[in-house]
């Protein structure tokens, strides 16, 4: 591990301790998951750490797949998360 993805990650764990601090002040009445710091750690390294090997050849015809494969589920995330915003909200 290069001494950049160290730094990477120590910075981007502090971020995300600062985050999930803040969250828990704001939400005072709910509590903030531990296992919500756990997956955006473990997400944060597995980039950090896989990086490289990534964009190696970032035009070969599995990478451009990939590439596909993840705006289509990018796309469809933010249209899940902005319906249930909508139309998830409670009846009073």
């Amino acid at each position: 591990m290069s001494s950049v993805s160290k730094i990477v990650i120590v910075a981007g764990t502090l971020f995300l301790i600062l985050i999930t601090y803040s969250l828990a002040i704001k939400l005072r009445n709910r509590m903030v998951s531990p296992a919500s710091f756990l997956l955006s750690e473990s997400i944060l390294i597995l980039i950090t750490l896989n990086i490289a090997v990534w964009l190696e050849e970032p035009f070969a015809w599995n990478q451009i797949i990939s590439w596909i494969f993840l705006i289509i589920s990018l796309i469809l995330a933010i249209l899940g998360f902005t319906s249930l915003s909508i139309k998830g909200k409670p009846q009073k």
